[in-house]
């Protein structure tokens, strides 16, 4: 359900000085930096692959006009082969969307026409409470330990079966990826509906769609926005029980996805370990660098299993506005639970890397 669609149903039951309130106080995304020129350290883009695959994608897609003029399969049947064929998952247990943030909207949606409520384990990826927000529904936010890692205890003590929670592993921004044995159990002894968002998931150690194939009450997200580099397409998928991809595929929009969208991401797939794993094992080897480099400051950085680190600085603000005068744009999450003073740097390319150090160090030696 879009704004537009929710300010209209809110509409029929509220005054008109309801739904200004509620226009106000509503929390859209803003773009960090506004278009300022620069390196973009603070989307997580995966800036490592080279222009070549992308032109192959172009032109292994064969874009044609009927691709444009015609409706295309409600169903996302050809993607959802190929997707079932890469990660071997039956087709039935996936659903494919317009990304993974759109997935985290139908999620939410879903829980208002149950009436179950929302919990998120923060400090996270802000979409989860603020897509809850935007259908008023208040979420309920469960901290991480001081170390990041899952209080599994106090999950599990909080939410029950008339929950939704959501859960990033690899967390953004924190970076680390929760031990699998902690995400399980909270899983299996849990009746809440467990949403474990994988975006960054092919920057760390494991993965878990196969336990979401069975397991009833579970399921993982996954984008093409990071590691498969487009961004820019909106693609993702969930990994569920075929009840779970059932009630998405009644909330969603039919046509969700273009032609377009579902030819570039089949061109994707096929060319995974020619480019997309190459850039993957790169970053993670840069990630690698650039932490020692980080802890060889007067900084804190906390180890990251995604393609971004996260650090700690008194200096917070000082370093946020100079390392942008110097063209490096990075992501301010001091604003968040537990992540007082910190800022988040995507990885970037081995040059790039180089540079922002080098440009790190003299600031800090002011």
């Amino acid at each position: 359900m879009l704004l537009g669609e929710l300010v209209e149903v809110y509409s029929l039951t509220r005054s008109k000085s309801d739904i200004a309130e509620f226009v106000a106080n509503f929390r859209r995304y803003k773009e960090p930096w506004q278009r300022r020129k620069g390196y973009r350290l603070f989307y997580n883009e995966n800036l490592l692959l080279p222009d070549e695959y992308f032109a192959e994608l172009v032109k292994r897609a064969e874009i044609e006009p009927s691709d444009i003029r015609n409706y295309n399969d409600p169903y996302n049947l050809s993607v959802r082969m190929m997707i079932s064929e890469f990660y071997k998952v039956p087709v039935e247990n996936i659903f494919f969307g317009a990304g993974v943030d759109r997935i985290i909207s139908m999620l939410v949606d879903l829980a208002k026409v149950l009436g179950k409520k929302i919990a998120v384990v923060e400090p996270t990826y802000e979409i989860y409470s603020e897509r809850s927000l935007s259908r008023g529904i208040e979420p309920k936010k469960i901290l991480l330990r001081n170390d990041f890692s899952l209080n599994v205890e106090k999950i599990l003590a909080e939410v029950d079966k008339d929950y939704i929670l959501f859960i990033c592993s690899p967390n953004n921004p924190t970076g680390n990826q929760f031990s699998r044995e902690k995400v399980l159990t909270v899983v299996e002894n849990t009746d809440a509906l467990v949403v474990l968002d994988e975006t960054y998931a092919d920057y760390g150690e494991y993965t878990l769609i196969d336990s979401a194939m069975s397991i009833e009450n579970f399921v993982v997200l996954r984008s093409f926005s990071k590691s498969w580099g487009l961004a820019g397409l909106r693609a993702g998928f969930a990994v569920a029980s075929e009840k779970v991809v059932s009630a998405l595929e009644k909330l969603d929009e039919p046509y969700s996805v273009s032609s377009v969208v579902k030819k570039i991401v089949t061109g994707a797939l096929s060319l995974y370990e020619k480019y997309v794993l190459k850039s993957i094992e790169e970053t993670k080897r840069i990630r690698d660098w650039l932490y020692k480099k980080l802890q060889e400051t007067s900084l804190t950085p906390y180890p990251s299993q995604a393609n971004f680190i996260l650090f700690r600085s008194q200096r917070k603000d000082q370093l946020l506005v100079r390392l942008a005068e110097k063209g490096f744009l990075l992501k301010d999450t001091s604003s968040l639970p537990l992540l007082q003073n910190t800022l988040r740097v995507t990885v970037p390319p081995p040059d790039t890397a180089e540079e922002f150090v080098q440009a790190l160090r003299e600031l800090l030696d002011l």
